[in-house]
């Protein structure tokens, strides 16, 4: 039998969000929606027009390239780090636990997912899973 090969984005983590809400009630962002999600509204009303973007993603490029020491960086830094640091996995399994349980150990999944905070602790995962993190070179796990 083949393996399976499992692609996952920001839709999968929202999915997951409707049936399973996060326990403080926060909101998992699509980068479409990040601004508002987040907060952050209130910094990118300010931004200047040409480095304006609707998707979170290049909108930070933009300002990081402009000035990656800026304060605005700093502060978008640190409210997104405060947005998602105290976020809790429901105390019931999730899409997510049941997905994970039900691979082999030749299954992929490959994800740009903050899949360790959608993958509750003490699951026990096939250690031969392969869970490739596409971001991990972006940010520290």
């Amino acid at each position: 039998m083949m393996a399976v090969k499992l692609f996952l984005g920001a839709g999968a983590s929202i999915a997951t969000t409707h049936r399973n809400p996060e326990i403080n009630g926060k909101r998992l962002p699509s980068m479409d929606n990040f601004t508002d999600v987040v907060g952050l509204e209130d910094l990118i009303k300010n931004v200047p027009q040409n480095l304006v973007a609707s998707n979170f993603e290049e909108l930070y490029s933009n300002l990081h390239n402009e000035d990656p020491n800026s304060d605005l960086i700093k502060e978008i830094e640190r409210r997104v780090i405060a947005y998602f640091s105290n976020m809790k996995l429901p105390p019931e399994p999730t899409i997510y636990d049941y997905l994970v349980l039900s691979l082999r150990g030749k299954d992929l999944i490959a994800t740009f997912n903050w899949i360790l905070f959608c993958i509750k602790p003490g699951l026990e995962i096939k250690s031969s899973l392969m869970i490739y993190l596409i971001y991990h070179s972006y940010m520290e796990m």
